[in-house]
């Protein structure tokens, strides 16, 4: 079998830009996800956005598979991932009782949050 890196590949890898975020941004409509990138800067206290990139629904919910796969493989070797307090989620505030789909949304961010604290 021929092992020499295919040229396409190395072209490819050359038009990519490398950058930075601490910071991520989620835009959802009824087509897709905007996923935005962007830094905290001391300098001016507040996030310098930068970059965008939108993605279809089932690339999203594959991406979060992948995503949660690559942190658990982390912490196997590296150990839990440690978060100051200001930057663990907020419990969700409490919607009109009156509303069944904000009460069931209600309830699955609350449940996903406290599945996310006992990660921890």
């Amino acid at each position: 079998m021929d092992e020499t890196p295919d040229k396409s590949t190395d072209k490819y890898t050359e038009a990519l830009t490398t950058d930075y975020a601490n910071n991520t941004f989620l835009e959802a409509s009824v087509w897709d996800l905007k996923i935005v990138f962007g830094e905290w800067s001391g300098e001016t206290k507040s996030v310098g956005w930068h970059t965008s990139m939108t993605i279809p629904w089932a690339q999203a919910k594959l991406l979060a598979y992948y995503l949660a796969v690559n942190v658990r493989a982390h912490e196997l070797r590296m150990g839990k991932v440690q978060f100051p307090e200001a930057m663990i989620p907020r419990e969700p505030t409490l919607p009109d009782p009156k509303n069944p789909d904000a009460v069931a949304f209600y309830d699955m961010v609350k449940e996903h949050r406290q599945k996310f604290l006992e990660s921890l």
